[in-house]
């Protein structure tokens, strides 16, 4: 027997990476160890259940279920409890065992079904490789066996973003709950995929193209339709509609934040190694696509942070005046960098006690050069070689030429020293 739905909406729109992105896909690529998930016609794409599943997340964190003294309720385990309405939305399988197929069994299948969204690159850009290192703490080097690569969608890419909400009752506590989820993905509060907290993932609504209300007399004043589709218009009527219905909605921008943009420059040198080789060219800095046919230089968020948890580390052991266990796998994060950080879960680390919070507070993006330069130059020093009469500093001139005089490149020499002979 079909479940009973009063009404019906659907919502169509464009989101955009405004960082790399990763959503990762089975099967195997020669390029690297975490390919990117591709469909049946060989189409990148995010899976709907991916979507769902990070829509559905927000909404448990941002909806709580509170107690008679206005406190978080939490469960057995001692997680924090959402509010009912979006387990029933979202939908949910009952755990015990015994009760499936009985009245007692109130589980069903989830009133949100979002569409696969076909990825479309920005024009003239392709997939990158990003490579991942795990830091050895005791020598504060590249872990052994800790290397990996994955794929990722370039800065800019978009996404087709299809959602029918099914409404069976509480229509305006629905249609409240989905409008605040909206404005949140307009203010890319909301991350996708992989490595959230390392640069990748986070995704803008740039494009609210329609809004199709099945079934429903009228619409909430907070969303206008028009002949072109529909807009959001006024936050503060959904915050409002959300404080009335008693839903107690705490999104990220009520939530205690502290951001920090940081404009800066090198003062020496300073490169993040790309995760292949060029022709002339042994080591070549990561590039990332910032619009059409368009690259700069980056820093890595996953870098950055890497930095910035060996120095704190280093820090916090000097303050307590403690070392660490010489074997990567028996390493131990202490605290307070653990609760900024985030450290692996218990049953990838034993060694872990059970305290480990999993993702950390802290989250640090890319960081893109200010100049770009277009992707094809930036191809021919990638290929170039310094056979015949052609140098480095002949076909790295072609670029700074090209587009920014002042964006310098050059190449360094390097030897490695034999510690028997010196040689």
């Amino acid at each position: 027997m079909a479940r009973k739905i009063n009404s019906r909406l659907r919502i169509y729109g464009t989101l955009q990476a405004e960082t790399p992105l990763h959503v990762g896909g089975y099967g195997v690529d020669v390029d690297t160890d975490l390919p990117l998930a591709r469909n049946g016609k060989n189409q990148l794409y995010v899976s709907g259940t991916s979507i769902t599943g990070v829509l559905r997340a927000w909404c448990e964190r941002n909806f709580i279920k509170l107690d008679e003294n206005g406190n978080p309720e939490k469960d057995k385990e001692g997680k924090i409890k959402p509010q009912e309405i979006i387990t029933e939305i979202f939908g949910f399988q009952e755990k015990d065992k015994t009760k499936v197929g009985t009245k007692a069994d109130k589980s069903h299948a989830s009133f949100v079904l979002i569409e696969d969204a076909i990825v479309t690159l920005p024009k003239g850009l392709q997939t990158e490789i990003r490579d991942g290192v795990g830091i050895d703490r005791f020598y504060g080097t590249a872990a052994d066996g800790a290397k990996y690569d994955r794929a990722i969608l370039p800065k800019g890419s978009k996404l087709k973003f299809e959602m029918t909400v099914e409404i069976d009752k509480n229509e305006a506590e629905t249609k409240a709950i989905f409008g605040h989820l909206l404005t949140a993905l307009t203010k890319e509060e909301i991350r996708f995929g992989a490595s959230k907290t390392r640069g990748l993932g986070r995704v803008k609504l740039i494009e609210l193209d329609e809004i199709q209300n099945q079934d429903f007399s009228d619409i909430l004043s907070w969303i206008v339709l028009d002949e072109k589709g529909a807009k959001l218009t006024d936050e503060t009527a959904i915050k409002n509609e959300i404080n009335k219905l008693g839903l107690n909605g705490t999104s990220k921008q009520d939530s205690p934040r502290l951001e920090i943009t940081i404009c800066w420059k090198p003062r020496l040198p300073l490169m993040n190694k790309a995760g292949y080789e060029g022709i002339g060219v042994d080591m070549l800095p990561v590039t990332s696509g910032v619009g059409d046919e368009k690259l700069s230089l980056v820093l890595a968020g996953s870098s950055i942070k890497g930095a910035f948890r060996s120095h704190a580390e280093r820090i916090v052991r000097t303050v307590r005046n403690e070392d660490t266990d010489s074997d990567f796998n028996k390493q131990i994060i202490v605290p307070v960098v653990k609760e900024l950080f985030g450290g692996k879960k218990e049953k990838d680390n034993p060694n872990q006690p059970k305290s480990t919070i999993g993702l950390g507070a802290l989250s640090i993006d890319d960081c893109y050069s200010v100049e770009s330069f277009n992707q094809e130059k930036w191809r021919e020093v990638e290929q170039a070689s310094a056979d015949k009469d052609e140098t480095y500093t002949t076909f790295l001139s072609k670029l700074r030429q090209v587009e920014k005089p002042n964006l310098s490149f050059y190449p360094t020499q390097h030897t490695a020293i034999d510690r028997f002979t010196g040689g």
